[in-house]
């Protein structure tokens, strides 16, 4: 195959093509039993002229037509792709609503760390994350609602805001009361009542 020339027909039909194009198009060729054709490299990887087997993109990146390398478009940070045939960068998919993506070129989002929740969909930064506020906490990695953050039980309370854990809901002390869920700091009893 490596002596196979192209047939005239094919040269002048390429040449031709390449004189309309206001771009240069990368191709690749396509064998079947009687003839040979070239037809144009898009969502794949093509890294020369007229490569026999294009390559697929890699994972977090996009190949418009023209793409020499696997890592040359790689998705924008808020997006991601686990697919490998994709052609623009609106085919990388947004990060959802509790995840996020820092770096160019992910094949996947993160979650937002415990003790929290990421509201907005495509973030591009930890900075979306909202910390549970006092007299709750959150277990949870990859929240994407204040709904995720649990009360401290009746009885119990936590000062401190981003707290991803139960433990860190403290009895009250004696003298102090938290009668209901979610007290941030004990209440001290009332004169002349004690607990």
């Amino acid at each position: 195959i490596a002596d196979y020339k192209l047939r005239p027909t094919v040269v002048d039909a390429f040449e031709d093509l390449l004189e309309r194009q206001s771009t240069p198009m990368m191709l690749h060729r396509v064998f079947t039993f009687h003839s040979e054709q070239l037809v144009p490299c898009v969502a794949q990887l093509c890294p020369s002229f007229a490569t026999t087997v294009p390559a697929s993109c890699n994972r977090g990146h996009y190949c418009p037509e023209g793409t020499r390398f696997a890592t040359e478009f790689p998705c924008p940070a808020g997006r991601f792709s686990n697919a490998t045939a994709l052609e623009a960068p609106e085919d990388c998919a947004p990060c959802a609503a509790g995840t996020y993506s820092t770096r160019p070129g992910a094949s996947a989002c993160t979650g937002c760390p415990s003790g929290g929740y990421c509201p907005d969909a495509g973030a591009s930064s930890a900075l979306v994350y909202r910390q549970c506020p006092s007299g709750t906490y959150n277990p949870a990695r990859g929240s994407d609602s204040a709904t995720f953050c649990q009360n401290c039980p009746a009885g119990t309370s936590n000062p401190v805001p981003g707290s991803s854990s139960n433990a860190s809901c403290s009895e009250c002390l004696p003298g102090s009361v938290a009668p209901t869920p979610g007290y941030s700091v004990c209440s001290l009893c009332e004169p002349g009542k004690f607990q």
